[in-house]
């Protein structure tokens, strides 16, 4: 019985991998480019740019410098110099994140206002992802179709309430939820498979690779879409990690 139900459910088959799309760092915003990239290997870092956020308001060029001691609060330093992070550089997307075509996808203003860029990039990706596979939306509407995201930053809920001083904005539960990076793929296709955010630090994309390829053996899913999102958008990841 044991060894029936293992064949049943872990059968060993090939599994196809029939449509890819990326945004990655250094211009590589497809898999062609991305393969550019890597078959002419160049470093693509770049200064932090004022519009994700003042790095001068966080900076601290000593790298031992992880913030400050109780004391030298008592001696009144600036607030900005309370959290500090050692980096000015890191490895950002050319195209501007926040940017969105919410009526394709059938959005209101303020629901699209609300979401976290990386739910936005992952309608669009997955999109293009299914365009490159041969299938139209409407093919795979309402199919068993499964999504795993592996996902790690989560900084837009803090960036998305930074300076208001009234209200958080109408769909901020939904919009900057990471349980809903996956949940916004799957309702917007009417994908009627397993849809699960997966947070398991700097693996949380291959577990996500595993999951999809594991609910295919399974039966579970016909089809699964497995992603990864990491977008860093304000100054408190860097900041935590600096103190690592």
């Amino acid at each position: 019985m044991g060894s029936q139900i293992s064949e049943k459910y872990y059968a060993r088959e090939p599994i196809a991998i029939v449509g890819t799309s990326c945004r990655f760092p250094g211009g590589a915003s497809s898999p062609s480019k991305l393969w550019e990239l890597l078959d002419n290997p160049r470093d693509v870092v770049q200064k932090i740019p004022p519009r994700r956020f003042s790095t001068e308001a966080f900076y601290n060029a000593d790298s031992q410098h992880h913030g400050v001691s109780p004391s030298d609060l008592i001696k009144g330093l600036r607030l900005t110099l309370q959290w500090s992070t050692n980096v000015k550089h890191a490895y950002l997307l050319d195209d501007d994140p926040r940017g969105f075509d919410r009526d394709f996808f059938a959005i209101n203003p303020k629901e699209a206002e609300a979401m976290d860029p990386q739910q936005r990039i992952l309608l669009e990706t997955v999109y293009e992802s299914v365009e490159s596979a041969g299938y139209s939306i409407e093919q795979l509407r309402g199919s068993s179709t499964a999504v795993f995201v592996g996902c790690m930053s989560f900084d837009y809920q803090f960036a998305a309430i930074r300076g208001i001083d009234s209200t958080l904005p109408q769909y901020h539960a939904t919009g900057a939820a990471m349980s809903i990076l996956a949940n916004r793929v799957s309702y917007f296709y009417d994908w009627k498979g397993p849809s699960v955010a997966i947070d398991t630090a700097c693996s949380s994309s291959l577990v996500a690779l595993h999951q999809a390829v594991s609910a295919l053996r399974s039966g579970d899913a016909k089809l699964a879409v497995a992603a990864g999102s990491n977008l860093i958008l304000g100054p408190e990841p860097f900041i935590s990690e600096s103190k690592v």
